[in-house]
């Protein structure tokens, strides 16, 4: 068996002391630049990720805290209510546990890279973070258990997943009863993907291809399909914008989606934050909702209670999630668990008989 990459392997192969390799990854400040950047790259080179901080917890046996790496910037994931209702499940547990725990970008790959490799905690809390194989890669070299949520995590991992299709057959279901017979759907655009803003499918445009990589859109909009097929509807015929759920382009999406009903009666929306934008803009345009247009969200976010009209939408539970991952962290299986979290239809005033009926 190859024995592990050491720092002293580091040093000799970028020709410097080991006191120097020592700093590059402890005190980098005390290291000249060329120097610092020679280490980092020899060091990936050899596939050492720096040395390991759970050898000073030895004594203890464990770091009592968690690492959480995010989809975006630390500063944009906070701003949004579902990751604040996620990190607040996360903080129950904590608190209770008298844990920490530590908020990772998962943007920039060396830079989350060297937090995986370097961060006192016992385990990571995936969020549908970028460059999952390397962070996995990092983790399983530090034996360090991992949990992935909202995102589809390799065997191997604890997974904490929503049940998306029957959310999205929810609100189906709910306005077909209600006698809703074409509907439009704004669904989640990765904002990662590209910078084109929203992106509009027109109902009956062939070989249609959602461009997110969100394993919640693609199942809803998979949802959305057994739903309007069990109707004896097709969503070939539903006009289709993908829009981000957050920031400026809620107003864009809304606007697009509004321009290109097509002549449908409700709105199906994957985030409650886009939803609401509808609600606002179809206001702007003098759009009554319900009596004109029915909406419905996706998260039960605060906004959803508040909003005018109030938002009917499907319900899950973030802060729930968050406890989740958290203990699986603080207290691992034996072996990995899958848990699919369920969804609830919350009825309120912004979705009613389309005007025909």
């Amino acid at each position: 068996m190859t024995r592990p990459v050491r720092l002293k392997d580091v040093a000799k192969a970028a020709g410097v002391s080991q006191g120097t390799a020592s700093n590059v990854f402890n005190r980098p400040g005390l290291v000249r630049p060329a120097v610092r950047e020679r280490v980092l790259e020899t060091a990936r080179s050899l596939d050492y990720s720096g040395p390991d901080p759970r050898g000073r917890l030895l004594r203890a046996g464990t770091a009592n805290a968690i690492g959480v790496v995010t989809h975006t910037a630390v500063a944009a994931a906070m701003t949004h209510p579902k990751f604040q209702s996620f990190i607040q499940g996360i903080a129950e547990v904590c608190d209770a546990r008298q844990a920490a725990f530590v908020i990772v970008p998962g943007v920039d790959r060396q830079a989350a890279d060297r937090s995986l490799g370097t961060a006192l905690v016992d385990g990571f809390i995936l969020h549908n973070p970028r460059h999952v194989d390397s962070l996995i890669a990092i983790s399983k070299r530090r034996n360090l258990p991992l949990v992935g949520v909202d995102m589809e995590a390799p065997a191997g991992i604890s997974a904490i997943n929503l049940d998306n299709r029957d959310g999205a057959r929810q609100a189906v279901r709910h306005l077909v009863e209600l006698g809703h017979r074409k509907v439009a759907i704004l669904a989640l655009r990765d904002p990662e993907a590209n910078d084109t803003g929203p992106q509009h499918h027109p109902a009956g445009e062939t070989a249609r291809r959602l461009t997110t990589s969100f394993i919640d859109a693609r199942e809803r909009y998979e949802g959305i399909a057994e739903a309007l097929g069990e109707a004896g509807l097709s969503i070939d015929d539903a006009p289709i914008v993908e829009g981000c759920p957050e920031g400026p382009e809620v107003r864009a999406a809304a606007r697009l989606m509004l321009d290109n009903l097509a002549g449908a009666t409700a709105v199906i929306a994957m985030a409650d934050t886009l939803a609401v934008g509808v609600l606002d803009e179809a206001l702007r345009r003098g759009i009554a909702v319900p009596a004109d247009l029915s909406v419905i969200g996706f998260d039960d976010l605060s906004i959803a209670a508040t909003s005018l009209p109030k938002l009917t939408t499907i319900a899950q539970s973030t802060r729930a999630k968050g406890k989740a991952a958290a203990e699986l962290i603080l207290d691992p299986p034996a072996h990995p668990v899958r848990r699919i979290m369920p969804v609830d239809l919350i009825v309120r005033q912004s979705t009613a008989p389309p005007p025909s009926r």
